[in-house]
């Protein structure tokens, strides 16, 4: 082996063994923590999509003058990121 073949492994080993593996390779309880938010973001992105779906976006304004006033728009388009935005 070269020595830079074997400061690549090194670096890996490094890189992998620690927080999220053990030294065999198994996933810590830290990487089973960050797997299980991870499923859990997904589940309430999904939910707060599906919820705009049914309630639209409103608006509100308040001056002195005119005092306030709330506006839902009734329109549907799809923003840059495919979330529809009302």
């Amino acid at each position: 082996m070269t020595h830079t073949h074997k400061w690549l492994c090194t670096c890996r080993l490094r890189l992998v063994t620690g927080r999220f593996y053990s030294e065999t390779g198994q996933p810590t309880e830290a990487l089973l923590q960050v797997e299980a938010s991870l499923v859990e973001g997904q589940r309430i992105k999904a939910h707060s999509e599906a919820e705009m779906l049914h309630f639209p976006s409103c608006n509100s304004e308040w001056s002195s003058a005119g005092g306030g006033r709330v506006w839902c728009s009734t329109k549907r388009c799809a923003n840059s990121s495919g979330l529809i935005k009302y």
